[in-house]
């Protein structure tokens, strides 16, 4: 979003929802409610421009008209899976967090403020997303291990508004972006918040998690555990990374359907293959490391 490099997907983790919930209305076969599905796909939750502020080019992210609609069936998803986090529907509590959050993570560096009812405005951040890093660069696993260094320190930040360490919520390829200069990597798109009464371990095994499933879905078998163990190796926090193996398991019912939009509607067997050699490549590195140190 940040960056005159990035190559935003057409739709947004939570259109995806919305867009699983559509086929799901149509295959009911109900013409009122086909029409509502179509209606609910064609809406975007926010546009995204480059525009003049002052002498300066900044990133304007507006919320658009019936984003609420978006909002309220996502949620609703997210309670029927079972997932601790939520869109935030009230405008005003949305520009607060969205702006907090550079705040917090960026400080006096990166300018950010809220503009009119449903608007935020957003300095630029320099790189390109991590989903073109890993797809098109050789840098691919620099750029992974900077992303888990960069989840590290920021899940080392206490937020006011949690009221605990701060979690990202949603931080998938797109909402990362790397920039090889400084080889460092920065966190944006504040769209979706954890719920306050989820413990800091779970909510930052849960980004963990987030990141692991977007990088499932767009790199090869080959590139699966080495990739995925950059993260892993770079974050080194022990009990995240055991809560985060604790929930390496082959998902069944809602947590089936969590994994295919995670992942991009990848195959269900492709799935719990990539799980199952990630947990014996994790295995077999914590063996090594038991071995050298007797």
């Amino acid at each position: 979003m940040l960056s005159v490099h990035q190559k935003r997907r057409a739709s947004s983790f939570s259109l995806r929802i919305l867009t699983y919930s559509a086929r799901v209305i149509r295959r009911m076969h109900l013409a009122g409610l086909n029409r509502l599905a179509s209606a609910i796909e064609n809406i975007k939750i926010n546009s995204i421009n480059l525009e003049q502020r002052g002498n300066r080019l900044m990133w304007v992210k507006r919320r658009q008209l019936g984003s609420g609609v978006i909002a309220l069936f996502a949620n609703l998803f997210f309670l029927l899976a079972r997932a601790r986090l939520h869109l935030l529907i009230n405008l005003r509590r949305w520009q607060s967090w969205e702006v907090a959050c550079f705040r917090l993570l960026y400080g006096q560096t990166l300018e950010v403020f809220p503009e009119g009812r449903r608007t935020v405005c957003i300095g630029m951040v320099p790189g390109k997303s991590l989903r073109e890093w890993v797809i098109e660069s050789p840098f691919a696993i620099q750029a992974i291990q900077a992303a888990g260094k960069e989840l590290r320190r920021a899940h080392g930040l206490w937020s006011s508004e949690l009221g605990d360490y701060w979690s990202h919520g949603d931080p998938h390829l797109e909402n990362l972006l790397y920039d090889l200069e400084s080889d460092q990597a920065r966190l944006i798109d504040f769209e979706l918040i954890h719920d306050k009464s989820m413990p800091d371990i779970k909510r930052h095994a849960d980004d963990l998690l987030v990141f692991l499933q977007d990088l499932m879905g767009c790199v090869s078998a080959e590139q699966w555990v080495p990739f995925s163990l950059a993260l892993i190796e770079a974050y080194n926090e022990p009990q995240v990374l055991a809560e985060v193996r604790s929930r390496l398991t082959a998902p069944r019912g809602w947590s089936a359907i969590w994994w295919k939009l995670r992942t991009d509607y990848l195959q269900s067997g492709v799935i719990t293959d990539r799980i199952e050699t990630l947990n014996a490549a994790l295995s077999l590195d914590s063996n090594s490391c038991a071995a050298l140190s007797k």
